[in-house]
């Protein structure tokens, strides 16, 4: 079981404190701000990105992933790619903490749980 960074755990408490008070508390929201600030900065100052492919890519393929994460970082970055054949179609893309599952494997297992 993974656990969460003191960082983390705070962001989560505070968004959870800011649900509950139907985002009427000040402290809360202000405390949220602060988190989701700060944990975009570190985000932002990541110099590595994994990216999974149920495919190998082309150079042009990895081209637009490498210009897109450039633009959303401010900075470049050091790109890794795999070759991840559960994923059937599409990407599953990773920032430090950041996940961006456009896999068709992640789409079929939310429709799943939909219709469940």
């Amino acid at each position: 079981m993974k656990t969460l960074t003191k960082d983390a755990r705070g962001f989560v408490d505070g968004v959870m404190k800011y649900i509950k008070s139907d985002g009427k508390s000040p402290t809360a929201n202000t405390k949220v701000r602060a988190m989701l600030s700060r944990v975009t900065e570190i985000d932002k100052s990541e110099n590595r990105a994994t990216v999974e492919t149920a495919v190998l890519l082309d150079a042009k393929e990895k081209s637009l992933f490498e210009r897109a994460v450039q633009k959303m970082s401010g900075h470049p970055v050091e790109m890794i790619y795999t070759v991840q054949p559960e994923l059937i179609g599409g990407f599953r893309l990773i920032i430090g903490d950041y996940i961006m599952d456009d896999s068709l494997a992640n789409q079929l297992e939310q429709i799943q749980s939909v219709l469940l």
